[in-house]
């Protein structure tokens, strides 16, 4: 059934995301409380360098293996054997690259073994994300949830053991590889469980049939992670203090939590979205407009409240010291909306197989971004970098909703029907929120989520779509 199965999966997603970001959250604010503003501006330096690598761990190849299982789970044994060999070739070459880097890269704060260990941070990262992918294509999102879990768990763990033993960066991040590095091998062992196979194998027609696939997606994640990480790496190279970078880190932080969120609702929806672009298109339509009207739904709430309370957030996390994120957060919440509607679209255009277009629009928001940046940082520093992410969200938007106009009919009469609903039910949310100069965040986040609810119910803004083709309703 339908409804059930989405059910199940939404809820396995909710459960794994909300405690991987959780724990990710705690992680950051202990850090940052350890270690100050200029230790969070180190490690956030270091960590955005090196996630421009990334890519090379992932080739691209995770959504396609989660959409291949959702239509066949009879080759589990043959995908995972194939892609164990691939991944440990593209492990060698991340590490390679990154190393070779670290001859031009100018010696600066934490330094070069910084930068090394965070490498390795963002290659066992990347091995989960693959290991999640697979899991996610069987739709065994209650293990999936578990395996996101546990890896920050392992890390906030290793990271407080390491702070408190030696009580230094390097050590913190010592600590967090170690718990990394224990998920890996028990993910591992948990494909095994499940009936993937021990030993790679390697095929060299099977894996150039793979890469023809997935180099525009590969190509997409590259210049994604230069757009996700080149604001923090201009900053360094601007030579901005690392305290600065570090509130503008801590502020972005928050936002990366919540990105988070459509990631699950896109992650429980994948399968069931990739089995019916093929056998059921009626449904396949009804079911991506209703999770696009979920996303805004949910986003631009989200974007209107945390702008409202951005400071008061800022002082209940992170503390004292973190004044200057405030501004940052305040700004900068609004890509939420373009994020969030961005993320489902890339991941339709991946289901309607579609790498070249996914590519092209990974390309134009990483040339805008860098644009925007080179503009606006100069002249306004962190408000600018806050703004630049704004802009290029929308650009990446319009960008996206053109792409895919034919396909789902995004621009349509019923849809833009339904949008006004939840922005006009943000208004009232603004008005209480403004009434009071000084917020508690959480009092502030309960009475702009009760009057935000509230509101939408009224003007009937809850999306009860039947899904073309299905007797399941909602």
């Amino acid at each position: 059934m339908l409804r059930r199965r989405l059910t199940r999966n939404t809820l396995s997603k909710i459960a794994g995301e909300i405690g991987s970001r959780v724990l990710g959250l705690l992680f950051y604010v202990f850090f940052a409380r350890w270690l100050g503003a200029n230790g969070l501006g180190l490690y956030s330096s270091a960590l955005a360098y090196a996630s421009l690598f990334a890519a090379l761990v992932d080739l691209g190849t995770n959504s396609i293996i989660t959409r291949d299982l959702a239509r066949n789970r009879s080759r589990l044994a043959e995908i995972v054997g194939h892609v164990n060999s691939l991944k440990s070739v593209s492990v060698l070459v991340t590490l390679s690259a990154i190393g070779v880097s670290l001859f031009l890269l100018p010696e600066r704060g934490g330094g070069k073994t910084l930068v090394m260990m965070m490498g390795l941070l963002i290659v066992g990262n990347g091995l989960l994300d693959y290991f999640a992918a697979v899991l996610s294509g069987l739709e065994f999102m209650g293990l999936e949830a578990v395996l996101r879990i546990t890896n920050k768990a392992l890390g906030l763990l290793g990271a407080a053991a390491g702070f408190h033993l030696f009580g230094s960066l390097r050590s913190t991040v010592a600590g967090m590889l170690v718990g990394c590095a224990l998920n890996v091998i028990g993910g591992y062992v948990l494909l095994h469980r499940i009936g993937a196979p021990w030993r790679p194998r390697w095929n060299w027609n099977w894996h150039k049939g793979l890469l023809s696939q997935s180099l525009p997606l590969m190509t997409s994640w590259i210049f994604w992670n230069l757009y996700l990480n080149q604001s923090i790496v201009l900053l360094t190279w601007l030579k901005t203090s690392m305290q600065m970078v570090g509130w503008f880190a801590a502020g972005l932080r928050l936002i990366d939590v919540l990105r988070g969120i459509p990631s699950l609702l896109t992650g429980a929806f994948f399968p069931v979205l990739a089995d019916f672009s093929r056998t059921e298109p009626n449904r396949f339509q009804g079911l991506s407009l209703f999770l696009v009207e979920w996303t805004l739904i949910v986003s631009l709430p989200l974007a209107t409240g945390v702008s409202l309370l951005a400071a008061p957030i800022i002082r209940l996390i992170f503390g004292a010291g973190y004044e200057g994120s405030g501004p940052v957060l305040a700004l900068a919440i609004w890509s939420v909306i373009g994020f969030f509607v961005n993320n489902v679209l890339i991941n339709l255009l991946i289901i309607l197989e579609m790498p070249k277009r996914t590519a092209a629009g990974a390309v134009f928001v990483m040339l805008i971004h860098l644009v925007l940046n080179l503009a606006l940082v100069p002249a306004r520093g962190l408000a600018g970098a806050a703004l630049a992410l704004v802009l290029s969200e929308s650009a990446y938007l319009v960008f996206n909703v053109i792409l895919l106009r034919r396909s789902l009919r995004l621009l349509s009469r019923p849809m833009l029907a339904f949008i006004w609903r939840p922005l006009a039910a943000c208004l009232p949310m603004a008005a209480v929120l403004s009434l009071r100069s000084s917020w508690n965040a959480i009092a502030g986040v309960l009475v702009g989520a009760v009057v935000y609810g509230g509101t939408l119910f009224l003007l009937k803004g809850i999306p009860a779509r039947t899904f073309p083709g299905s007797t399941t309703k909602g």
